[in-house]
């Protein structure tokens, strides 16, 4: 008598070659479905990515600071170093900037934000007698939510990145900065 729930060994081979080769398929689609990124040719495997090197620069000067627009609801001052933006061969937007509350405290921080991701990473925060203290190992974190975290959100969204995923360069960023037109976006 036969064992009719076994299968055979070519059957279980052909399904598993089925299964690998649809599965196969989902991963090329779905890379394909996406925006073309840097390093990603349409039909080719991504490239993968690599962080160039960060050199934390001077603590930022008085005169050097330009105010940021932000709208009523924050409830801060921000500050950016217009000396120290920078667009690195890895399309991260390295940039210092200070943020002082109502109440008057101010910090400095050293960031740079991956637009192509939405990932922001810190490299160094302000530490006494103004200089920046470099982050012993510091991470990419996902850029938080409009609600999240709306300084974050507010300088990727209407300052750092152009139209959406795409790293302005220092010039592009100064510019919407001084330019104040971006304040009624999100008023």
């Amino acid at each position: 008598m036969k064992n009719n729930s076994c299968v055979s060994g070519s059957a279980v081979r052909l399904l598993s070659i089925i299964l690998l080769s649809f599965s196969n398929l989902a991963a090329v689609a779905e890379v394909d479905e996406f925006d073309p990124r840097p390093g990603y040719v349409e039909g080719e495997l991504e490239i993968e990515w690599e962080e160039a090197p960060t050199t934390i620069p001077a603590y930022p000067k008085a005169r050097d600071l330009l105010p940021v627009p932000l709208s009523g609801s924050h409830k801060v001052t921000l500050w950016i170093d217009k000396r120290h933006i920078t667009l690195g061969k890895d399309d991260v937007v390295r940039f210092s900037y200070v943020i002082q509350s109502a109440a008057g405290v101010a910090n400095a921080f050293h960031e740079g934000i991956r637009c192509e991701t939405r990932e922001y990473k810190t490299y160094a925060l302000g530490a006494e007698r103004g200089r920046f203290m470099a982050l012993d190992d510091p991470r990419w974190e996902e850029l938080p939510y409009f609600e999240d975290n709306t300084l974050r959100h507010t300088l990727a969204k209407f300052f750092i990145c152009g139209g959406g995923y795409v790293a302005r360069t220092p010039d592009e960023i100064l510019r919407q900065v001084r330019s104040r037109e971006e304040q009624e976006l999100y008023q």
